[in-house]
């Protein structure tokens, strides 16, 4: 579920920006015993917490409103979580809130591509969303086969990586190592986590690639941070490129593959190993797709990438 910061804030919590629920006239709490109130509660408020693997992101109060994304697409009725309270509102740092992208009947994705017609008859079926970046470079759009999670059909929308490239060479990684867990592509995580595996063939000749540069130390759970660039008119990364089902490839560039503490000074890979069990999944996160166009053709199974669009 959605989640965004709600007015009135908790004393010494952040409240701009937020939704003031007081200015709109569509806006309503979903009470307990509501369809779309997952809690065992009862009373005029449905209380709601927003998971991320084994971490609370926010405790919310679930509402619903009329969200409207241009004049000619709006949807009564929207759910999602106002976060009121407490020291969660201060989860988001300088974003409101939270947008779920995952397949539930009443969540954005699903509402966009199951919406009535169009005056002229036209329907919607497909969505896009952009990470901006500083980069003006654009490219064109390709795509890859969309699946869904077999165990979890109504979780997020999740496209099959089957390799990795460094520098153009291929990692001796067999798909399967890839496609044993799903590949989501997540819009509130930062960095990219590969199974195991996978990480650790990406990280080796990553390093062996930037062998002449400076060691520094790790940096959260980046443990790929070796390179020191102070001082240094230039310096080269490695292209790493992603490759997905149906043969189509996503190069990274160098502001996608590395995360830096300061601005070009200290350099992390930014990938890492997904901590099983608690991750079973692999993750694009949004560093990796800065800068891309990501377009969900979801009547037509698919996902399409526009590198520079952004």
């Amino acid at each position: 579920t959605s989640a965004s910061r709600c007015k009135p804030c908790f004393a010494g919590a952040p409240c701009d920006p937020a939704f003031d629920p007081s200015r709109s006239s569509s806006f309503a709490a979903v009470p307990c015993g509501s369809p779309e109130c997952p809690m065992d509660c009862t009373g005029s408020n449905c209380p709601f917490t927003v998971p991320f693997g084994n971490t609370t992101v926010a405790n919310c109060t679930l509402v619903r409103d009329t969200l409207a994304l241009s004049p000619s697409a709006t949807f009564a009725g929207f759910t999602f979580g106002c976060v009121e309270f407490g020291a969660a509102a201060k989860t988001f740092d300088a974003a409101i809130g939270l947008i779920d992208l995952s397949r539930s009947s009443h969540l954005l994705a699903s509402r966009v591509i199951s919406s009535p017609p169009a005056a002229n008859g036209t329907t919607t079926a497909a969505f896009s969303y952009c990470l901006p970046s500083s980069t003006s470079s654009r490219d064109f759009l390709s795509y890859a086969p969309l699946s869904s999670n077999p165990n979890h059909p109504n979780s997020y929308f999740v496209a099959d990586v089957v390799g990795i490239s460094v520098a153009g060479t291929q990692l001796p990684v067999p798909p399967t190592v890839f496609t044993a867990a799903s590949t989501m592509l997540e819009v509130a995580t930062e960095f990219t986590f590969l199974a195991p595996a996978a990480y650790a063939a990406l990280r080796d000749e990553f390093r062996k690639a930037m062998a002449q540069y400076a060691a520094a130390p790790p940096f959260q759970v980046l443990d790929t941070c070796r390179y020191n660039f102070t001082g240094l008119d230039r310096f080269a990364v490695p292209a790493v490129a992603l490759e997905f089902g149906g043969g189509m490839k996503l190069g990274l560039a160098v502001d996608q593959t590395m995360y830096f503490t300061e601005p070009f000074s200290v350099g992390c890979l930014a990938f890492a190993a997904a901590p099983l069990p608690a991750f079973p999944v692999s993750v694009i996160g949004t560093l990796a797709q800065r800068s891309t166009e990501v377009v969900h053709d979801v009547r037509g199974g698919r996902v399409g990438f526009i590198p520079g669009s952004c």
